[in-house]
């Protein structure tokens, strides 16, 4: 499968100087991998999908099984707080991929079906992950989005 992510959501003016070349270093990896991705179809219109909004309002997987893969742009994948009801969540309420109570594996399984090869993008909105090291939250991020991408290859 052709998955490739970026990380969103840090200025390089938040990360320390002594970090930033490393930093830097892993923001061109991630777009080189990106780049490998192509496709094939023109794209007119497309939509961005993302797994929070997917799960916190009444849309659906069924809904989103019947969009072609090219037609979206590309994905948003964050996770839903297990401390607050959903349907009530916001953007800032999003936690760390893996630590919250969205069924990503059912998402990533919905974009292989639909043949969506694209990028996939880490959203972050929540100030508590934002006060912390950019660089190793991203680490974390990479880590644990590689980990999720790696158990629907083939």
């Amino acid at each position: 499968k052709g998955f490739s992510h970026v990380m969103t959501g840090f200025l390089l003016s938040d990360i320390p100087a002594d970090k930033l070349s490393e930093a830097v270093t892993l923001y061109f990896q991630m777009q080189y991998d990106h780049q490998r991705i192509t496709t094939s179809h023109l794209m007119i219109a497309a939509l961005i999908a993302d797994a929070f909004h997917t799960w916190n309002s009444p849309s659906s997987e069924k809904l989103l099984k019947e969009i072609p893969g090219h037609r979206i742009s590309h994905y948003h994948i964050d996770d839903g707080n297990p401390n607050l009801p959903r349907f009530q969540q916001t953007d800032p309420d999003r936690v760390m991929i893996g630590d919250g109570v969205i069924d990503l594996d059912a998402e990533i399984e919905m974009l292989v079906e639909i043949g969506y090869n694209g990028m996939i993008s880490l959203e972050l909105f929540n100030q508590q992950l934002w006060d912390q090291d950019p660089l190793e939250v991203a680490r974390l991020g990479k880590q644990r989005l590689d980990a999720l991408l790696l158990s629907h290859v083939n």
